[in-house]
C-alpha cells in the first residue's frame, strides 16, 4: 500500500492515536456525528444560559453592580473574539481533524465551567444575619448612644475573597468563550464536506433547532440550583434563620449548576475524539445536476453582481503571504465601502445590542414585579425561545415560498421591527406600585395605609429620623424588616425596635420578631378600626395597580385569642398574607404590640407622644421585607413573547439580504466581518452599558467596609423607562438603517431589472440559521485545491460565463 493510500485510510479511520480498529469504521457516519455534535452544542448552550440565570444571585453574593454583571456576561464573547481567526484558519487546513478540535474545545468548556464554581469553595460562608448571634442582635436593634462596629477583620477578609472570586469568574468566562469557538463553525464545515449538497441544509438546520433545547435547559437548571441554599455543602440549614427561596434576601447555590455542566461537557466530548478526519462520502449520482442547479440558483440570488469580478480565492497556499494579505485588504475595502452591506450590518448591530437587555430580563422582572429569582428564570428563555424559533422557520418558509427580492426582504424586516417596537412601547404600561421603604421612598411616620401618603424623591433620601438618631444604626448590613404599618425599614434598628426575639414555627424555620419599635407610623383611627379591629382581624388587601391598600402587618384572629386559654399564642403574620402559623409558649413572653388584640384606651402610639383613644397601635416588625404582590408580570410576559416572536420574523430576511449584498468572492469574508461587527459593537459592550443604565436607577446601595456593593432598591419608574427606552431607541435606529438599505436595493434593481428576481435556497436558509446561532464559517478550504467542494473554486466556477446557457428553472 502506498504512503498516500495509507494516509487516506488513516483519515477515514475511527479512533484515537494507535487505537483505530477496522470495525469502528461503521460508526463513522454523518448521522452519528450530528447526534454527538448536537449534544455538544446543547450542553455548551446550557452552560452559557446558566450563567445568565444566576446573574442576580452572583450580584447579591459578591456585591456586584449591574455594570459589573454586564462585564461578566461579555467575557465569553471576548474570549471567542481573541481566538476565532486562529481556530477557523487552523481548522481549515488539510489533514486537520476538526472533530478532535471540537472535542478539545469542549473539554476546555468543561474546565471553564468547573473553574466558575471554584470561588464558592475558596470564599468563607455567606454572611447571613443569624438572629442568634449577639453582634447581629446589637446591629439589628436600637442601642441608644452605643457604637457597634460592622466592619471588622472578618468583614474585610470576606470583601477581599469576593474580589478574588470575581476575577476567577471573569477568567473562567473568557476561557469558556475560547472553548466554544470551534464548536459551531468547524462542525458546520465538517458536515458540509461529508454529506451530499442536498442533505447539508437538513443536518445544519437540525443543529440550529437544538437552540430550542439548550438555552431553556440552562435557565431551568439555574432555577433548580438556586432553590438550594448557597452553603448547603457547609451543613448550614437556612431554616434555622427563617430563610426560604421566596425571601428577597435568599442566595441560592449558584455554583452547583457549573459542576453539573462540567461533568456533562466531559461526557459529550469523549465521542468527538473518535470521529475521523474525513468520512467516506457515499457516491451521489445527482451531484453533477445539483451543481448545475446551484450555479443557476446562485446566479438568480445575486443578479446585481458583475460577472467580470473574477478575483483569486482569499487564502491560497500556492500564493505568498504578502499577496494574500493584499488581496484580503482589498476585499475588506470592498466590503467596508459596500453601502448596502454596511447599512444592513449596522441594523443588525442595533438588534444584537438588545441581547444585552435580554441578559438582564430575569432581573428586570424580579425588580419590577417582585417575583422570585427561580421563577423569573423559568419564565424568560423557556417560554420565549420556542416562539422565536417558530418565527425563524416561518420567515424562511415565506421568503422561499414567495421568492422575495432583496428589497422585499428588507421591507419584511422593517415591518417586523416596527411592530416589535410598538410592542416595547406598550410594555411601558405594565408596572407595580413602588414598595414603601422608610427614608427611601416614603417619609418616616407615614404608611401606605394612609390616604395620599407622600413619596420621597431621590434627593430626599435619608435613613435617619429623630426616632432612630440615637440608636447608632449602621448601614453596612441590610437586614430589612416589615413593620406593622406596612412599611419596610432598612433594619430593626432603623425601625427603632429595642427588642428582638426568634420564634420557631411548626414548618421548621425560625423567624425574627422585633418589638417596641419607635419609628412605626401613627395610623388614623379609621384605618386602625379597619385594619386592627376587635381581635386584630385584617381587612383589605395589598396595594396593587388598581389602587388597593395593603394589609396590615400583623394582628390576631379572634380564634387565636381564645387559644390563649390553651397556653398558646400566635404571632403576627408577615405582610403579604403569608401565614407562617407561629406559636409561642406563654412563658416566652407576650406578643409585641398588643398581647390580646383587644383595643385599650389611653394607649400611646409608638414613636408618638399622643395616643389614639380607644385604639392601640401594634408596634412590632417581622424580620423580612414587606412582600410585593402584583399580577402585572403576566401581561408583561405575554407582550414580551409577542415582541420576541415578531422580532424573530425579521431576522432571517435581514441575513438573506446581507448574503445578497455581497459578491461571491467576498461573501464568506463579509459574513466574518459582520460577526466581528456584531461582537465588537453589539454583543460585547451592550451588557455593560445596559448594566450601567440599570445602576443609574438605583436608590439604595449596599456597602461593605465603605465600598459600594449591589443595589438594594431601584427607582421603578426610572428603571422601566431607561431599560425599555434604550431598547426602543435601538429598534428605531435599526429601522432607519434598514430604510436606507431598502433604498439602495431599489436603486440596484432599477439599474439592473433582472435583480428583481428572488427566492432563497435551502442552503441559504441553513446558512441564515447558522448565523443566528453565532456561527462563523471557517475558511475551511485553505490549501485544498484537490477538494471538489472548495468554497472559492465553486464560486469561481459558478460565475463562468460559459455556464449561462445551463440556467435551470427557478427553484421552488
Amino acid at each position: 500500500m502506498s504512503k498516500n493510500a495509507h494516509a487516506q485510510e488513516e483519515d477515514v479511520s475511527c479512533g484515537v492515536g494507535a487505537c483505530k480498529p477496522r470495525w469502528a469504521a461503521r460508526l463513522a457516519n454523518p448521522k452519528l456525528f450530528v447526534l454527538s455534535w448536537c449534544f455538544v452544542i446543547m450542553t455548551s448552550l446550557a452552560g452559557g444560559a446558566y450563567v445568565a440565570g444566576v446573574l442576580t444571585t452572583l450580584e447579591k453574593r459578591f456585591g456586584l453592580q449591574s455594570q459589573q454583571l454586564g462585564l461578566f456576561s461579555s467575557a465569553a464573547d471576548v474570549g471567542s473574539m481573541l481566538t476565532v481567526l486562529f481556530v477557523t484558519y487552523y481548522g481549515g487546513k488539510p489533514g486537520v481533524s476538526r472533530p478532535k478540535i471540537i472535542a478539545v474545545g469542549t473539554l476546555l468548556l468543561a474546565f471553564a465551567a468547573a473553574l466558575s464554581g471554584l470561588p464558592h469553595f475558596i470564599a468563607p460562608a455567606y454572611d447571613t444575619n443569624l438572629p442568634g448571634t449577639e453582634n447581629n442582635t446589637k446591629q439589628d436593634t436600637c442601642m441608644a448612644n452605643q457604637t457597634v462596629s460592622s466592619c471588622g477583620k472578618e468583614e474585610e477578609e470576606a470583601a477581599s475573597s469576593q474580589g478574588q472570586g470575581l476575577l476567577l469568574l471573569l477568567l473562567a468566562q473568557v476561557i469558556y468563550g475560547v472553548g466554544s469557538t470551534p464548536v459551531r463553525p468547524l462542525g458546520t464545515t465538517y458536515i458540509d464536506d461529508q454529506v451530499p449538497r442536498a442533505s447539508a441544509p437538513i443536518y445544519i438546520g437540525v443543529s440550529s433547532v437544538v437552540f430550542v433545547i439548550g438555552i431553556p435547559l440552562g435557565f431551568i437548571m439555574s432555577a433548580f440550583a438556586i432553590q438550594f441554599y448557597i452553603d448547603i455543602d457547609k451543613g448550614i440549614d437556612p431554616a434555622e434563620f427563617g430563610m426560604t427561596p421566596d425571601n428577597p434576601m435568599w442566595v441560592g447555590a449558584w455554583w452547583l449548576g457549573f459542576f453539573i455542566c462540567a461533568a456533562a461537557l466531559v461526557v459529550v466530548a469523549i465521542p468527538m475524539f473518535f470521529f475521523p478526519t474525513a468520512m467516506k462520502k457515499p457516491a451521489d449520482s445527482d451531484d453533477h445536476q445539483e451543481e448545475k442547479e446551484e450555479k443557476s440558483a446562485k446566479r438568480r440570488m445575486l443578479p446585481m453582481i458583475d460577472d467580470t469580478d473574477r478575483r483569486e480565492p482569499l487564502l491560497d497556499s500556492n500564493r505568498g503571504l504578502c499577496e494574500q494579505l493584499k488581496d484580503m485588504a482589498k476585499s475588506l475595502k470592498d466590503i467596508l465601502t459596500n453601502a448596502t452591506f454596511m447599512m444592513l450590518c449596522l441594523s443588525g448591530v442595533c438588534n444584537t445590542s438588545i441581547s444585552g437587555a435580554h441578559s438582564f430580563m430575569p432581573k428586570y422582572m424580579e425588580v419590577q414585579f417582585g417575583i422570585p429569582k427561580s421563577q423569573a428564570n423559568m419564565l424568560v428563555a423557556p417560554v420565549v425561545l420556542p416562539f422565536m424559533i417558530i418565527g425563524f422557520l416561518a420567515s424562511g418558509f415565506i421568503i422561499k415560498r414567495f421568492k422575495l427580492t432583496p428589497r422585499q426582504c428588507v421591507y419584511m424586516s422593517i415591518v417586523c421591527t416596527v411592530v416589535s417596537t410598538l410592542g416595547f412601547i406598550g410594555m411601558f404600561f405594565f408596572t407595580c406600585p413602588v414598595p414603601p421603604m422608610a427614608g427611601v421612598t416614603i417619609p418616616y411616620g407615614y404608611s401606605p395605609y394612609m390616604p395620599n401618603s407622600p413619596q420621597l424623591s431621590a434627593a430626599d433620601f435619608n435613613l435617619l429620623s429623630p426616632c432612630n438618631t440615637n440608636c447608632s444604626c449602621g448601614t453596612e448590613k441590610y437586614s430589612p424588616v416589615c413593620g406593622s404599618d406596612g412599611v419596610t425599614y432598612f433594619s430593626g434598628c432603623h425601625a427603632g425596635c429595642t427588642v428582638k426575639q426568634s420564634f420557631m414555627n411548626p414548618m421548621g424555620f425560625t423567624l425574627a420578631n422585633y418589638s417596641n419599635c419607635a419609628c412605626l407610623a401613627k395610623l388614623p383611627p379609621a384605618v386602625l378600626a379597619e385594619k386592627f379591629g376587635l381581635g386584630g382581624k385584617q381587612h383589605g388587601s395589598k396595594p396593587s395597580s388598581d389602587g388597593q391598600i395593603p394589609p396590615a402587618a400583623g394582628g390576631m384572629e379572634e380564634e387565636n385569642v381564645r387559644q390563649r386559654e390553651r397556653r398558646n399564642k400566635t404571632t403576627p403574620g408577615i405582610p403579604g398574607d403569608q401565614d407562617f402559623g407561629i406559636r409561642i409558649p406563654e412563658s416566652e413572653g407576650q406578643i409585641p404590640g398588643n398581647s390580646t388584640g383587644i383595643p385599650d384606651s389611653g394607649d400611646q402610639i409608638p414613636g408618638n407622644g399622643t395616643g389614639v383613644p380607644g385604639m392601640r397601635m401594634p408596634s412590632f416588625a417581622i424580620g423580612a421585607p414587606c412582600s410585593q404582590t402584583c399580577s402585572q408580570w403576566k401581561y408583561f410576559l405575554a407582550s414580551f413573547v409577542g415582541v420576541a416572536f415578531v422580532g424573530s420574523f425579521g431576522m432571517i430576511p435581514t441575513i438573506i439580504s446581507v448574503l445578497r449584498s455581497l459578491t461571491p468572492e467576498t461573501k464568506s469574508f463579509g459574513m466574518g466581518v459582520q460577526v466581528v461587527f456584531y461582537r465588537l459593537i453589539g454583543f460585547i459592550p451592550s451588557p455593560i452599558y445596559f448594566g450601567a443604565l440599570i445602576d443609574s436607577t438605583c436608590r439604595l446601595w449596599s456597602t461593605t467596609c465603605g465600598k459600594r456593593g449591589s443595589c438594594l432598591l431601584y427607582d421603578l419608574d426610572r428603571n422601566r423607562y431607561y431599560f425599555l427606552g434604550l431598547m426602543v431607541i435601538l429598534r428605531m435606529c435599526s429601522i432607519l438603517f434598514e430604510l436606507v438599505a431598502a433604498h439602495l436595493f431599489k436603486k440596484r434593481e432599477e439599474s439592473k431589472p433582472e435583480g428583481k428576481e428572488g427566492g432563497a435556497t435551502n442552503r441559504d436558509i441553513a446558512a441564515s440559521l447558522g448565523s443566528l446561532a453565532g456561527s462563523i464559517r471557517s475558511l475551511d478550504t485553505t490549501g485544498r485545491d484537490e477538494n471538489p467542494k472548495d468554497t472559492e473554486e465553486l464560486r469561481m466556477n459558478i460565475w463562468n460565463k460559459g455556464e449561462e446557457a445551463e440556467e435551470a428553472k427557478p427553484l421552488a
